[in-house]
């Protein structure tokens, strides 16, 4: 039989991590913000970010979908708050494990007929892949019935490295290109055997309401990273 690859990739989709609300209303579909002072410090946000650094080690980045300027604003106080957050936490921690905070306004570049929304978000999705990786693994056929080909334990592994070059086409910090240098294979047989890869880190999107804005960049992120 052929050799068989296997490739997955984890994001990680969210609400915004403050403490804010909005009143329901029939009658108002764009209810006021509410945010809330009693978390001065960004405690509960930053142990948030701590939960996502423990489960999926580093870096976390995180891609910000919500509206940056409003005639009545609403969705922007959040977006300068969760900022805010976000550089305190970051004073704390050593410069290779900081959040890494992508703001793209998705409703702004999608009113925009010249604007291929799918193609800049998966410049986006392909600067995320670069400092995350995602997960690959190639299955050799069987050489026997008790002796099944399967991937190596993972402090047998090397994570393959990648080289960025930055992309200023759009007016966020998340635009890049990707090279991504093969691994030496190991000859087995007919086959060649290649060092599988593994995923550090994580994509945390989030828009207001995490349903639609999210949507379209997590399908964004996935065709990027195995399509």
């Amino acid at each position: 039989g052929s050799a068989v690859q296997i490739s997955s990739v984890v994001q990680n989709r969210g609400s915004i991590p403050l403490f804010w609300s909005q009143e329901t209303s029939r009658l108002n579909l764009k209810p006021d913000i509410i945010l809330s002072k009693r978390d001065q410090n960004y405690e509960a946000t930053r142990l948030h970010f701590e939960n996502l650094s423990n489960r999926y080690g580093n870096p976390i980045i995180i891609l910000n979908l919500i509206k940056t300027n409003e005639k009545r604003p609403r969705e922007s106080i959040l977006r300068t708050e969760f900022a805010n957050a976000i550089e305190c936490i970051n004073r704390d921690l050593p410069e290779e494990n900081r959040l890494k905070f992508l703001h793209w306004d998705l409703h702004k570049h999608s009113r925009s007929k010249a604007t291929n929304v799918l193609l800049l978000l998966g410049k986006v999705a392909a600067y995320a892949l670069t400092l995350t990786g995602f997960f690959c693994c190639q299955l050799l056929p069987a050489q026997g019935p008790a002796d099944p080909s399967v991937c190596p334990p993972s402090e047998d592994l090397e994570i393959n490295n990648y080289s960025l070059q930055k992309n200023h086409e759009t007016d966020s910090e998340d635009t890049a290109k990707i090279e991504q240098r093969e691994g030496d294979g190991e000859a087995n047989g007919d086959f060649v055997k290649k060092k599988p890869m593994f995923q550090k880190g994580v994509l945390r999107t989030n828009c207001i309401d995490c349903l639609d804005r999210t949507n379209v960049a997590q399908f964004a992120y996935g065709l990027a990273a195995l399509g």
